[in-house]
């Protein structure tokens, strides 16, 4: 073979080489492209599945309670709050009120009806609901019984007090996380939505307020509180130990 043919050879390869590695340059930026976009997919949900419980930090029971005090024969709303801890976010779970009775007036205790002897003492610092619903509920329960046992004077030599639903508590709540400016009940909630069936109102999705946020109670009375006493605004959950607010947590 001669030296032209040798040249021509030579180029005639390094053609076919240049081609093919056209090719497979091709074949690999097309791979690389692919496993690009699966990174990128598997990134995203990967951070779209971030869960409160993926959240680190160290997870307890916590109750917050928001106190609201109430004298005989109020109507206008009353507000309280409470910090959240600045080392722990808190994550609600239930929620419940309660109205603590106070008064020691027996005057504000009787109706006319009333005959037998009675002491404040027998009410003080004991709760009830915040609403006549449960009461009037658990009425309608028991045999033989009518809604008069809840809403009238049925019984009321027995117990001067309870039996009577107009002499129960009745109130409205607004529940606001000041901090970030959310309210979980806006417009006003009736009380008896925040009763669970024997056990605490279950939310329907936990939520989260951040550290050193404040949950904030307004409590308005629909009807005059008749007895002297504080709303007890109870929000159960579990706190979680970190520094970094669990939003920033679940987003990077």
């Amino acid at each position: 073979m001669s030296t032209m043919q040798e040249i021509k050879k030579l180029q005639a390869d390094t053609r076919k080489l240049k081609e093919r590695l056209t090719v497979e340059s091709n074949d690999s930026f097309a791979k690389l492209e692919r496993l690009e976009s699966l990174c990128r997919q598997q990134e995203y949900w990967r951070e779209d599945l971030k869960t409160l419980s993926n959240v680190p930090g160290l997870k307890h029971p916590q109750w917050y309670v928001v106190d609201i005090p109430f004298t005989y024969g109020e109507t206008s709303v009353q507000a309280n709050e409470v910090i959240i801890s600045a080392k722990n976010a808190f994550v609600c779970t239930q929620v419940q009120s309660y109205f603590l009775i106070e008064d020691e007036d027996l005057f504000n205790y009787r109706t006319t009806e009333i005959v037998a002897p009675f002491s404040p003492g027998d009410a003080k610092g004991r709760v009830l609901p915040c609403s006549a619903f449960k009461p009037y509920i658990e009425g309608l329960k028991v045999l033989g019984m009518s809604p008069k046992f809840t809403f009238s004077d049925y019984l009321i030599l027995l117990s001067p007090f309870l039996p009577d639903g107009y002499r129960y508590p009745e109130f409205e709540f607004q529940l606001e996380v000041e901090g970030s400016g959310r309210f979980w009940a806006s417009p006003k909630v009736p009380a008896a939505a925040f009763q669970g069936v024997d056990n605490p109102f279950y939310l329907g999705f936990e939520g989260v307020v951040e550290n050193v946020d404040k949950l904030k109670v307004y409590a308005y009375p629909t009807t005059s509180v008749n007895l002297k006493g504080t709303v007890r605004f109870v929000f159960h959950g579990y706190s979680i130990g970190s520094d970094i607010s669990i939003q920033d947590q679940i987003r990077n």
